[in-house]
């Protein structure tokens, strides 16, 4: 090849190079263009969620995925509040039901939260049961509200349920079911994992029906409403969505049944999608207990309040089969999971039958691991 065809092929070359190169660069701008049209910088600077927490599970970040795998049941475990420890035996049933036993066990794990200071054989034996362990430290009143605040006295049981929120810290879940001890799990429960996210916000509060209160130290005893103040969580409204907390309504002895709706939810099951920035917006609110009954049902009149049907973020409502409370005959038929401390024989507020199908369930927990430790 000549001088001159060399020089045409090495400019042919360069050519065909700067015009990949011009090419590359047009398409990298134009993606940076799209890209700053999908997510504007002001959204990715000026965010609480982004400044205070960058890993995806990390501090205040709400990113919502649903993953089946990210699924879980979850119970707690406190420090003992009796000699026998009626609720470390309560736990261990709803462990073993939800794990082992053919007709109510599911297809998620189970993890327990267990508090601090709680007997090593206890997490011991909940392993050997089938149970994931997450230590968690106790959470007492005082850590939450402000100093000089009061709240009900309740008895010594409810001193560490305020633990419970830590629920919210366990961000490497994207649900979970939340049950207390006392919970008879009756049939499966798997499909409450169905229930949806909130994606959208209220168009508008409905300033008649929020919740009120009285200010203790305020002479004319006027009530004041409950409205969050996002300036005080330090984060929009907006970012705060999806989220997700559903329940079954509260009730009373003697409902009908099916029970009618209430503006109130029983805290004894719960879904709840894992948010350090939801969980902050709690704290916040748990500092003035006199908004939410002086801590009268504890954790469950802290979450009435700031999830309250007619505010920002209304709770979402399950069937009342979930978590049966206050269980009547006419109920009987149709409870999944049972409320109640169904090994107190005597108790004449629930029906009989209850007792003696905690009994039956207890002794076969009790048969199950007999068989299995001889095995």
């Amino acid at each position: 090849m000549d001088l001159w065809n060399r020089v045409k092929f090495v400019s042919k070359a360069l050519l065909r190079s700067k015009l990949l190169l011009v090419a590359f660069l047009i398409v990298m701008n134009l993606g940076l263009l799209f890209v700053l049209h999908v997510y504007p910088a002001s959204s990715l600077i000026n965010s609480a969620a982004y400044e205070l927490g960058l890993s995806k599970h990390g501090p205040f970040h709400n990113q919502v995925s649903d993953d089946p795998s990210r699924y879980t049941y979850m119970g707690l475990l406190t420090l003992p509040t009796s000699d026998d420890d009626v609720y470390f035996n309560a736990t261990r049933l709803l462990v073993y039901r939800l794990i082992h036993h053919p007709e109510t066990k599911s297809q998620y794990p189970v993890h327990i939260l267990v508090m601090k200071g709680v007997d090593e054989w206890k997490i011991d034996r909940l392993r050997k049961d089938g149970a994931n362990i997450i230590m968690v430290d106790r959470v007492r009143t005082e850590d939450l509200v402000d100093e000089g605040q009061s709240i009900t006295p309740g008895s010594n049981r409810y001193e560490y349920m305020f633990t419970k929120l830590s629920v919210f810290e366990q961000t490497q879940f994207d649900k979970v079911c939340i049950l207390d001890s006392d919970l008879l799990i009756r049939k499966n429960i798997d499909d409450i994992f169905q229930t949806p996210y909130r994606y959208t916000s209220p168009e508008a509060l409905d300033t008649n029906r929020l919740p009120l209160f009285q200010k203790p130290d305020d002479d004319d005893d006027e009530d004041y409403q409950f409205i969050d103040n996002f300036e005080l969580y330090g984060s929009s409204k907006e970012e705060f969505y999806p989220y997700l907390i559903a329940a079954s309504d509260d009730r009373n002895p003697g409902h009908p049944t099916p029970p009618e709706p209430s503006d109130t939810f029983n805290a004894g099951l719960m879904l709840v999608h894992p948010s350090k920035l939801h969980l902050h917006r709690i704290k916040m609110i748990a500092r003035y207990p006199y908004m939410y009954e002086y801590a009268r049902m504890m954790e469950q009149s802290l979450l009435n309040l700031a999830y309250n049907a007619y505010g920002w973020f209304p709770w979402t409502r399950i069937d009342f089969s979930y978590n049966g409370v206050w269980i009547t005959d006419e109920d009987l038929p149709y409870i999944r999971a049972a409320h109640g401390k169904f090994w107190e024989h005597d108790n004449q507020l629930f029906p009989s039958v209850l007792a003696a199908e905690w009994s039956q369930a207890f002794g076969e927990m009790t048969a199950f691991y007999n068989y299995e430790s001889e095995n």
